[in-house]
């Protein structure tokens, strides 16, 4: 004798043509049409496919509920600075707050980090920039981010998990996560205020002391090269009147001269990336090392570029 086992949901009866029937319970196939039959045969697949999707999810990618979250296995941790490295770009490095003075090491992109940079210094930028259209978003829907969470090391990758509820008395039971990249989560949570935590494993395998991740001394050569490499990077518009300049002081025209030099300084006054590049020059020319090394510094932070100040082999932000 056929059986057909009926899905419920949510607790509730499923009615075919007046025949009630809950999870588990057992209808004669005798008891229904041949069309009820299919019907219940389709429901009872669909609830299999959706039970296999939502488990993909929860394991994955995709939104789950938060309640599986275990904060024994966690550690808070704190954003401790954002450093800029020649060869590995931008590293968040995240305090761990376990008492043994680590850090983690997190690599991120340009536009993450200069999204972080700005909120952490409380700069106001004319339009909203990506993350900040993230956090109205949330808000204007109803939500908040009250937690996020760097979950797993797969390959040289972390993933993390951003936590957000709605407000009132039923946050907890409406919190859900959502996998993201430890960057775009890190700026999340700065900008709700929200909580970090990494997993103990994670952090027990990459946490590490800040002396590892400090460089050697740049020597005068290096700072030369490096100096020379900033210059070449950056277009300088005063160059065709510097040209023009030398043009008309070898033909003797010095009104001429005199107009295009006023010209070049105010270009300079307007241009403070250029007016640091002259100053660098200045400082190589007369031995004046750590302060073109400096200057150096303040062009790559002042145009988007990256500081010299540790270098490490790192985890990417995927």
């Amino acid at each position: 004798m056929a059986i057909a086992v009926l899905p419920q949901r949510a607790g509730s009866p499923l009615t075919f043509r007046g025949i009630e029937c809950k999870r588990g319970m057992q209808a004669r196939s005798s008891m229904l049409p041949p069309n009820s039959q299919q019907l219940a045969r389709w429901c009872l697949n669909a609830s299999r496919r959706c039970t296999s999707v939502k488990a993909a999810r929860n394991g994955q990618s995709g939104p789950s509920s938060s309640s599986d979250f275990n904060l024994a296995e966690y550690i808070e941790a704190k954003i401790e600075n954002v450093a800029h490295t020649d060869k590995h770009g931008h590293i968040i490095f995240l305090r761990l707050l376990d008492g043994k003075g680590l850090y983690l090491p997190v690599y991120i992109g340009d536009s993450e980090s200069n999204a972080l940079e700005k909120e952490l210094q409380q700069k106001q930028s004319a339009r909203p920039m990506t993350h900040d259209f993230m956090k109205m978003a949330l808000e204007t829907l109803g939500y908040r981010v009250t937690k996020i969470r760097v979950t797993a090391l797969v390959g040289n990758t972390y993933h993390a998990r951003v936590h957000m509820s709605t407000s009132g008395k039923d946050a907890c039971s409406n919190e859900v996560d959502i996998d993201a990249r430890p960057s775009d989560a890190i700026n999340l949570a700065v900008r709700f205020n929200a909580p970090v935590y990494v997993n103990k494993q994670v952090a027990g395998k990459m946490g590490a002391t800040v002396q590892e991740y400090h460089q050697a001394p740049e020597s005068h050569q290096e700072i030369r090269r490096s100096c020379k490499a900033v210059k070449l990077s950056y277009h300088d518009p005063t160059v065709i009147h510097q040209l023009n300049l030398q043009v008309a002081i070898a033909e003797e025209r010095f009104d001429d001269a005199c107009l295009i030099r006023d010209n070049i300084d105010k270009l300079m006054q307007k241009d403070r990336a250029l007016s640091l590049l002259v100053a660098m020059e200045s400082a190589l020319e007369d031995g004046r090392f750590e302060e073109a090394m400096r200057l150096r510094d303040a062009f790559k932070e002042m145009t988007g570029g990256c500081r010299g100040a540790f270098t490490v082999e790192g985890i990417i932000d995927v």
